[in-house]
């Protein structure tokens, strides 16, 4: 069975040389920051987080077979509030499409 998702991969930039200076626990404050500001929108749009780095994260946006697609909008719209919430730093934000198998 064929469904389709939006894949939504946000990396930061900027991190290494941010955190250049700051002490262990200040760093360690700092990645714990950035993921909630990346993984607070994947949750408020009803994403799934399926990996999770120091400065990345890989999200997936589905829909059900009863629902109308909007998988892409709400990826779209996580996007939107990442970078929002990212304003003060450097931030890439990579958005995909693909045909999931589900087995």
């Amino acid at each position: 069975m064929e469904s389709i998702a939006t894949v939504l991969y946000a990396r930061l930039r900027n991190v290494a040389a941010i955190s250049n200076g700051m002490s262990s626990e200040q760093t360690a404050a700092l990645v714990g920051e950035l993921r909630n500001i990346l993984e607070g929108p994947v949750a408020k749009q009803n994403g799934i987080v399926a990996m999770v780095r120091h400065d990345s994260i890989l999200a997936v946006f589905s829909n059900d077979e009863e629902t109308a697609p909007d998988h892409a909008r709400r990826a779209l719209h996580a996007a939107v509030l990442a970078v929002y919430g990212l304003a003060y730093l450097g931030v890439g934000l990579l958005l995909f499409r693909r045909r999931l198998e589900r087995d």
